[in-house]
């Protein structure tokens, strides 16, 4: 029993790794103009969507394995078994919907109309992948607890285990996906960087003795009249 978790546990681990990995774009030039906010925030959305697609991926291959797992068994032959099926395909069931209500309300809102607005956004989706990772490690923990006391008299404790086993496969999975997210979110916020670092202050006159200052990116000025001499 515990040789067959623990070989679903590695396949799961080595699927997600190799299925997931994130896409690498080209490197840019040394002195290739950085990209813009608009740029930045249209990859923040494709980024948001593949993440999705990913986690619904995952969800409908677990649906189908964990349905599988659990039919091939009764809970009075193999109850640990059979439970490792039912809290996969549970699982399975939650992120495939999960990800169909993000595919469907994705892309919706006005994009943001100033860098500002869009690092606000990337650094959102950069928290909320944080939190996810951390709940990730919550669920592993809670797993691998409950494992511990199915093995030391808990009542039903073979039941106990086989859905505690599914639960650290779950939290697994997700803590790829989510890092894979994450190297995504923090490859654009480099982005950002390079856009700081390469940002001016303009002045530029004007008539009636006025003066524009205010930072000028290197996709065009944004600034701010002043008046001044």
């Amino acid at each position: 029993m515990r040789r067959l978790f623990l070989g679903l546990l590695s396949s799961a681990a080595a699927v997600a790794a190799l299925a997931f990995l994130p896409d690498r774009s080209e490197g840019q030039e040394p002195d290739a103009a950085p990209p813009t906010p608009g740029e930045l925030n249209q990859a923040l959305r494709e980024a948001e969507r593949a993440h999705l697609k990913r986690v619904g991926i995952w969800g409908l291959a677990n649906t189908a394995a964990g349905v599988a797992v659990a039919l091939s068994t009764s809970r009075d032959e193999d109850p640990g078994r059979h439970g490792f099926g039912l809290q996969t395909a549970g699982w399975g069931i939650i992120n495939t919907g999960i990800a169909a209500a993000g595919l469907a309300f994705s892309g919706r809102g006005e994009p943001p109309g100033t860098p500002a607005e869009a690092l606000a956004a990337e650094s959102r989706w950069g928290q909320i992948l944080v939190l996810n990772e951390g709940l990730n490690v919550g669920y592993m923990m809670v797993g691998g607890a409950l494992i511990v006391a199915s093995e030391r008299g808990l009542n039903r404790g073979e039941e106990v285990r086989g859905h505690a086993w599914a639960v650290v496969v779950q939290g697994l999975g997700l803590f790829v996906l989510d890092g894979v997210a994450w190297l995504g979110h923090r490859e654009r916020m480099q982005g950002f960087g390079e856009l700081l670092d390469r940002a001016e202050v303009a002045a530029v006159p004007v008539k009636g003795g006025g003066v524009l200052w205010g930072v000028r990116l290197p996709f065009g000025p944004r600034v701010e009249e002043r008046p001044g001499r």
